[in-house]
């Protein structure tokens, strides 16, 4: 029995020995052959594809790229893959606080959208492109580039304003609004109109008219101070002193009636000078 006994402990402690001995070896095959390293590459190359999609739609250039948007037709992806944009409706947007990527759900936190204003940029009719540039050619073919887009621009201006008419037909055709339609012995408005025929030079000037005017309404700025509060003009020839002079008495007149006249030029001040031309915005109050 007990030489039997030995045999068994021999035995066994051989099987352990060898069992002992494979697993290192078995180890060391496996990494000769690279399977751990293909596991590995395998649970790593998922999250890392994850991670850098996330990066790239929010790249931090890309979301900077929208502040301070002029005129511009800007895009940029947001949050997982949902579309934020500055279209043609010139939206203008301030984004900030964008911040990092978590490392165990491969997420964005803490994005916050500031300041979000949406400026709707009106759908001018081809009449209205029409009608703008017949009265640039009208009141300022003769004038610069610049002048005749102060023209456009106060035309808008004005369809904005609670005191004019709300859209660009009436108030280009308001009593005594634009001057060379009533004037006959301004020839550019029928030019323009086709009442009277355009020479070669002319319709240059005619055609510059239509770009003129085509750019303020795509949106160009001028970047004069108060652009967007210039509601008249005339042109040199006439003068503010004589015009608010005029008014004056005609109020005195209407205040010995017991009536009360409001006046218009004697509450406008001057804003710029173009040329020829001299533009206007109410008085600051």
């Amino acid at each position: 029995m007990k030489y039997k006994q030995k045999n068994h402990d021999k035995r066994n402690m051989f099987v352990k020995t060898i069992a002992a001995a494979a697993i290192p070896l078995a180890v060391f095959a496996a990494h000769k052959l690279g399977v751990f390293d293909k596991r590995l590459e395998a649970r790593v190359e998922e999250p890392n594809a994850k991670v850098s999609v996330v990066q790239e739609s929010n790249n931090v250039n890309e979301v900077n790229s929208v502040n301070g948007v002029n005129d511009a037709n800007y895009s940029f992806r947001g949050i997982n893959d949902s579309y934020y944009g500055v279209n043609e409706n010139n939206d203008s947007k301030s984004i900030e606080n964008v911040n990092e990527v978590n490392d165990s759900n491969h997420s964005i936190k803490n994005v916050r959208l500031e300041n979000i204003t949406k400026v709707d940029k009106p759908n001018y009719s081809k009449v209205d492109r029409k009608l703008l540039t017949n009265v640039s050619y009208g009141e300022a073919a003769d004038q610069s580039r610049r002048g005749r887009k102060l023209i456009t621009r106060m035309t808008l201006n004005r369809v904005r304003e609670k005191e004019y008419l709300s859209n660009i037909k009436d108030v280009i055709y308001d009593h005594l609004a634009i001057s060379c339609i009533k004037d006959k012995k301004n020839k550019n408005w029928k030019q323009a109109t086709g009442k009277l025929p355009r020479n070669e030079y002319e319709e240059m000037i005619y055609q510059r008219c239509g770009e003129d005017v085509n750019s303020i309404l795509d949106g160009e700025r001028l970047g004069i101070q108060f652009e967007d509060e210039i509601i008249s003009y005339h042109d040199t020839s006439v003068s503010y002193k004589n015009l608010v002079a005029k008014e004056k008495k005609i109020q005195e007149k209407w205040e010995k009636k017991g009536k009360s006249w409001n006046g218009y030029w004697m509450h406008l001040e001057p804003v710029v000078k173009e040329g020829d031309l001299i533009f206007y915005k109410e008085k600051s109050k």
